[in-house]
């Protein structure tokens, strides 16, 4: 589901999501809840899109059930406006060869293929 910033900190803040709901975020930003249920406190992984290779590399995890709407706005703007680089660490990491620590970074084939299992999981969920 692709939201604008204040959608989506409107839909974060206000709603519980089941495990594994994402939201596409602007223009280069992924929130993918890592909750065990949808009765737990919201906490989303977030990733951004590096422009070179149209990868998703996780930089940040959000407790969104500690946020004001507001807050997270504000938050998630400045993810928004951020460069790739700085927000993942000038892209050391992004690169498999030197992803010692397992940053999760998700293909766009591999996206797309997580889209399509999650359409299915959620209509049974």
């Amino acid at each position: 589901m692709k939201k604008t910033i204040l959608e989506a900190a409107k839909d974060l803040t206000q709603h519980t999501w089941i495990p594994y709901q994402y939201f596409e975020i602007a223009e280069t930003l992924l929130a993918l809840n890592v909750s065990s249920s949808e009765d737990s406190l919201q906490e989303y992984a977030l990733y951004k899109l590096n422009p070179d290779t149209g990868e998703l590399v996780k930089f940040e995890s959000l407790t969104v059930s500690w946020y004001q709407e507001a807050e997270l706005v504000r938050d998630l703007e400045k993810y928004e406006t951020e460069s790739f680089d700085v927000l993942t660490h000038n892209n050391f990491w992004a690169n498999p060869a030197n992803n010692t620590f397992g940053i999760p970074i998700i293909t766009p084939e591999g996206f797309n293929r997580f889209k399509s299992e999650f359409s299915r999981f959620a209509t049974t969920y």
